[in-house]
């Protein structure tokens, strides 16, 4: 927008724009290692038209750190082409542990990023379901069922990942529960196909055969509002009566993103 705006204005000086914050998409599970992924933003201006032009705003050469209050392990970066984009920083010096607060740092030149999350107790589905859509009897629903604490404010998140067709985990397509809203409890929750980054055709139903990782996960507060601004903002961005003008919400400093824990466990169903 400066860019239109100096380009018309042949009496006013627009103040230059920095373009060139990190965007950090980092997360942490019970049981898991840290994995993070660093990139820089595009200016209004910029067109990323294709793999090439994507790939250049990746972030090689940070330094990545998490901590879990006792200890601090750096993180290495290396090409794993499982996600998108195909760069990550990682380790296998530690494991996430439930009831445990972990800090990332990421330092860039002039830049020092750090956000905190927690990774809630892990939670488990009871059950999923199969059923035929009734739109048409070549697509399936798939349906999770799991007893909720009503004692306590919880928050859950699903992501999928089908077999043969995505190899990193998506977020399922509305797959946010917050407790407060719920009667009772016994939850039950629709698991939509969860969507790849350049997915341009987006089904939430699945095909039969299909066999279906779920990763169902609980978060914390700061994840349950990240997650919900990005529900939001993949609905609404298809719709032009509603244009998108905020980012996600975020809990990094220095950067935009996020750094989330997951208390997760992990699911296989297959459609039939």
């Amino acid at each position: 927008m400066a860019v239109a705006a100096a380009a018309v204005s042949c009496t006013k000086t627009e103040p230059e724009v920095d373009y060139t914050p990190l965007v950090v998409d980092g997360w942490i599970d019970a049981g898991g290692a840290p994995v993070v992924l660093v990139s820089r933003t595009a200016a209004p201006s910029e067109t990323l038209h294709d793999e090439a032009s994507l790939m250049s705003k990746v972030v090689t050469y940070a330094r990545v750190r998490v901590s879990d209050g006792s200890r601090t392990v750096e993180l290495h970066g290396k090409r794993d082409d499982n996600y998108y984009p195909p760069y990550i920083y990682t380790t296998d010096e530690m494991v996430g542990e439930a009831g445990k607060r972990y800090r990332l740092e990421v330092d860039y030149p002039g830049i020092n990023a750090w956000a905190e999350t927690t990774i809630p107790e892990p939670a488990a589905i009871d059950r999923f379901e199969v059923e035929v859509s009734e739109r048409t009897d070549s697509l399936y629903k798939l349906t999770a069922h799991f007893r909720d604490n009503p004692a306590t404010r919880d928050y859950y998140k699903f992501f999928t990942k089908v077999e043969g067709r995505n190899t990193a985990w998506n977020s399922s397509f509305l797959g946010l529960v917050d407790d407060a809203f719920l009667d009772g409890s016994d939850v039950t929750v629709p698991v939509a196909r969860g969507w790849g980054l350049l997915q341009k055709y987006r089904q939430p139903l699945f095909l039969k055969g299909e066999k279906v990782a779920v990763k169902f996960c609980t978060v914390d507060a700061q994840g349950y509002a990240y997650w919900k601004s990005y529900d939001d903002l993949t609905a609404l961005s298809r719709n032009p009566f509603f244009p998108v003008s905020e980012n996600a919400a975020t809990n990094m400093h220095g950067a935009l993103g996020f750094w989330g824990g997951y208390g997760a466990t992990f699911y296989e169903v297959t459609i039939e």
